[in-house]
This record gives C-alpha cells, structure tokens and sequence, in this order.
C-alpha cells in the first residue's frame, strides 16, 4: 500500500555522466531562478551561489515578508553579486498575452486547489516563459528556503554543479538533473520516535509521509523543484498548480529517462504537522503524484490514470496507509509518556483532517478528471513553448509578461 523510495526511477548523475576531463573555464547556467515569499535575508544563499558561478540572479518576489527592492538591497550585501533582477508577481500584474499562457484546464479542477494558497508553479512557468524568450538554454531552480549548499557543489572544478550544467549541455537526452532533501533522520531511539517530539524536520515530504516515517514506516525522499536544474527547450513541461507541481513537472521526463540525480542538499528545518490543516491541503495533490509515480513501478500506462478505477485502488491504498498509521499511534497516544502523548495525539489529529479528504466522495473521479486535463495542458504548453517572441534583454521579456524588473 506504499511505494518508500521513488529513486530507482533515475540514475544518478555519475552513472549517467562522466566526471574528470579539464575544466579549464567555469561553464555558468544561463540564470538561477528563486520564487520566494519568505524575507528577503533567506535570499543569502542564492545570492553566493549566483556570485560564485557568475550566474544571474532571477528573484521572483510575492506575499507580505518580501519585495523586490527589499531583495535587491539585502543582496547588494553579497560580495561579487553583480547580476540580479527582482519582480513582484501577482497574477493581476500578468499582460493579457502573459495571462492567457498561463490559463490551464487544470485550474478548473476545484479539488485540487481546495485550500491551496501558493503561487510558486506560477512562478516556475513565468521563468520558463522568459527563457525561451531570451533563447536561454540552462536554468537552476533554486528555493528560499535550501541552505549550507557544499563546496563540492558549488564552484569546485569538475565538481557536481558543473558536472550538472555538462550533462545537460553535452547530453542530447538529459533534460533535467535535482536534489533530494532528505534531512536529518528523525526517527528517534524510541519505537516510534515520539519522545523528542514535537521536532522540526528538514526532510522534503508530505505530512502523512512524515507521519509514516514516525511510526517505523522506511521513507526516502525525492528529486524536486527545490533544487532542480533544467535544459529549456520546445519540449519541457509545466508545473500544474497543485500540491507536489514539481512530481507532475518530473513525470514525462521520468518516463522518458531524462532526469537524474545530483546529491542531497539541506533546506531550513520546518514543522510538518503545521498548521493543524496540511493534510487536508496537501491530499489531493500527494496521491496525484503517488499514483502516478506507482504507474511507472508497475509499468502501467497514463491511460490508466484517465480511468477512475486505478484511483480507486489508489484511494483504497491511501486509506489502509493512513488507517495503520492511525492505529499504531494509538498506544502512544493512550500510554505513552506526557511528551508521546502529546505528540500522538497531535500526529492523529493531523492524519483525521488527511484521512477526511481521502475518503471524500468522488475523489477518484477528480483524480480521474485531472490526469485528463493535465495531459491537455502538457499539448497545449508544448505549443506555446514554440510560440514566443524572440527578446534581446531580460528586462524586455519581464515586460512583456506584464512584470515590473528591478535590477541591479
């Protein structure tokens, strides 16, 4: 009823590429780019990194904590940051050329974007948008919120970030390579690895993953958009707005065998059972990706998906996984000590919201209706990654998109 690892589905980077050969120039992706919504001091790490490559830097700003011109002053403070551009995005802020590119059926899908508040797949798709524009052929997607990236990645010659931008450059099949954040492992010395709870995690999964991972359950961590570095071109995807954007953005490029794996990298430490309706945020799009990642174990067909008779067995699975969480935090929950069964307690009121969504009514059927509208999306992006404007300068193509560019 559960799939721990999905890491069997790409090679890593140095069983697909070759490492050595002389490395006699520093080979720079065409722009870093960083959706961001947190405070403008999480930027620091981006802003090394673009210094280091000798990168531009593409800040995409949006939400209350953050504004471009705040970025633009807090990485003026990075030594030998010399190319930044800071926006602020809003969909209202979009041209009517710009709006309509970005216009998908499965935005409407309202199961996928009950409780959803995120503009980040937004983001990513304008960013793809001002590449082809610009004729840029390598970008690194880089979230706020990575942290510490090693030496070894940034800037060391023949070291993985340049191995990265070489695969990508000399390898006509390779179309994207990423990092996993796996984090600490936070299962404890107890059973159940409550005792030290409630903790921050830096692991990259969903709620109820890390509810499984609480009571003994194996789960691994994949690839995403948080560190994720992309060939542009005709044939890239889109990235859905819907939870785990970055899997559905991954899927064709899993299927086709474009995608590896670089390495591990750290990201800031974060409360996975918070706020108290993650599960019910997070469901929909969680078993989406599951899904459709458990077709490729299985070697199963996308035709599958269309159906609502594979989601119901998805569902049905889901269901068990979160029902035998459930009953094993109930000792705990019941007999544990004060702090286990606080935490417990906390973890099954958590899984109640996601267990609620699961057992929705129809759900099988939007799934079903979904994986339909999202492969018309994938055809209808295809054609306009095909028909852009060719634009000279940065600032022209932000325009255009109806964005307002600070750079400095």
């Amino acid at each position: 009823m559960h799939i721990p690892s999905h890491r069997s589905l790409i090679p890593t980077l140095a069983d697909g590429c070759e490492r050595g050969g002389a490395w006699a120039v520093w080979l720079a992706f065409d722009a870093i780019v960083v959706p961001t919504i947190r405070g403008a001091d999480t930027l620091i790490e981006a802003g090394r990194l673009a210094a280091e490559t000798d990168c531009p830097l593409l800040v995409l700003c949006s939400g209350h904590r953050i504004d471009s011109r705040r970025a633009l002053s807090v990485l003026a403070e990075v030594p030998g940051l010399v190319r930044v551009t800071a926006v602020d995005y809003t969909s209202s802020h979009l041209s009517i050329e710009a709006a309509d590119l970005l216009r998908f059926r499965t935005d409407e899908q309202p199961e996928a974007l009950e409780g959803r508040n995120n503009d980040v797949s937004a983001k990513r798709n304008l960013a793809l948008l001002v590449a082809r524009m610009m004729g840029w052929e390598a970008l690194l997607f880089l979230d706020d919120d990575v942290r510490d990236v090693p030496e070894e990645v940034r800037c060391e010659r023949g070291g993985v970030l340049q191995r990265t931008w070489h695969a990508l450059e000399t390898h006509p099949a390779m179309e994207a390579v990423g990092w996993a954040f796996p984090g600490a492992r936070e299962v404890g010395a107890d059973p159940l690895g409550l005792s030290g709870a409630p903790r921050l995690s830096t692991s990259d999964n969903s709620m109820v993953c890390h509810a499984a991972r609480l009571v003994g359950i194996e789960q691994d961590t994949f690839i995403g958009a948080g560190a994720l570095a992309v060939r542009v071109g005709p044939a890239t995807p889109f990235f859905p707005n819907v939870y785990n954007e970055d899997w559905l953005f991954l899927f064709d490029l899993v299927v086709r065998k474009a995608v590896a794996l670089a390495g591990e990298l750290t990201q800031l430490p974060y409360d996975p059972f918070e706020p108290p309706d993650t599960g019910f945020r997070q469901e929909f799009g969680d078993v989406l990706a599951e899904g459709l990642f458990r077709l490729l174990h299985e070697h199963g067909s996308l035709t599958d998906a269309e159906q609502v008779p594979y989601w119901r067995d998805v569902v049905a699975m889901r269901r068990a996984l979160i029902d035998w969480i459930l009953d094993r935090l109930q000792v705990p929950a019941a007999r544990g000590s004060s702090k286990e069964r606080a935490t417990a307690r906390r973890v099954q009121q958590r899984l109640g919201v996601a267990r609620k969504r699961i057992r929705a009514e129809g759900l099988p059927e939007a799934l079903a209706a979904y994986v339909r509208a999202w492969r018309q999306d994938v055809d209808t992006w295809s054609g306009v990654m095909t028909g852009l404007p060719e634009l000279d300068h940065l600032d022209k193509a932000l325009v255009w998109l109806g964005l307002d560019p600070h750079s400095r």
